[in-house]
């Protein structure tokens, strides 16, 4: 890649240091280093990463620390409205009402196992990737 050009980016914006580490391997997993993985605590910065670089995937909880920034679905939203072919994975509690959002296209529970979110991660992110991880992803 030459000077310039950027590799596409994947943000991980939320609370919880622990699940943005597990979810950094797993896409380490299935990406390699063919994509820049940007990790942040707040949704300002999330939003200035998809407004400054070529983000193919956001990755959000639904509930932020700093509430006053909204949640993952105002997160959303915002970054859509930036980037409209941006693929959003809300990370979510069980609470279905938070997921009833144009603007999120994938949802995946916080409890989802290592298998799940490897086979949501992988539907979103590889080319061809088999309809039952796609499936599997709309369901939840």
């Amino acid at each position: 890649m030459s000077d310039g050009q950027q590799y596409p980016t994947i943000v991980l914006a939320g609370a919880d240091p622990a699940w943005m580490f597990d979810m950094q391997a797993h896409l380490r997993t299935i990406v390699g280093w063919d994509y820049d993985l940007l990790m942040t605590f707040s949704a300002s910065q999330a939003l200035r990463y998809v407004t400054e670089r070529r983000v193919r995937l956001l990755i959000t909880e639904a509930m932020f620390m700093r509430r006053a920034e909204g949640s993952g679905v105002d997160l959303a939203r915002r970054a859509r409205e930036h980037t409209s072919d941006i693929q959003v994975l809300l990370i979510h509690d069980g609470n279905g009402a938070t997921l009833a959002s144009p603007d999120i296209a994938h949802a995946l529970e916080r409890k989802a196992s290592p298998e799940e979110t490897y086979a949501v991660l992988s539907a979103i992110l590889t080319p061809g990737a088999s309809g039952q991880a796609a499936e599997l992803s709309s369901s939840l």
